[in-house]
């Protein structure tokens, strides 16, 4: 019962105002933002990772971002992956026994790094 009183006499102190100021059309909405929000996510970078990603270190604040995560999937998959995520594959290459992937995304680049261990896949995807 106590926890009603104040609503209620917070709903009173409304219609008593709404009654002095002699409001009786709703205000007009104007929303605060009328574009919608960029694909940065107003200044946050966003990196796709796999669904059962395990991450274990990112940093997404500002460019350059860094993912890492270990995945389950295989190399294919996650190929096929970032492929759908980020379009056109610009370039394709085996540094120290580690696939490495290259994407333009915006006016970013994006390179996706994948390495097995202990039966996972690491992936590391840096954006710049």
């Amino acid at each position: 019962m106590k926890a009603q009183k104040p609503f209620q006499i917070l709903a009173l102190l409304f219609f008593v105002c709404i009654a002095q100021n002699g409001i009786t059309q709703p205000l007009p909405f104007t929303p605060l933002m009328t574009e919608p929000l960029p694909p940065t996510l107003a200044g946050r970078i966003y990196i796709f990772t796999m669904d059962d990603a395990n991450i274990f270190y990112q940093y997404q604040q500002k460019l350059p971002s860094v993912v890492n995560y270990f995945t389950d999937h295989s190399e294919q998959e996650i190929v096929d992956f970032y492929i759908e995520k980020y379009g056109e594959l610009k370039n394709k290459a085996i540094k120290r026994g580690r696939l490495v992937l290259y994407f333009s995304a915006e006016d970013n680049q994006v390179r996706v790094i994948i390495s097995t261990q202990n039966k996972k896949r690491q992936v590391d995807v840096l954006m710049k």
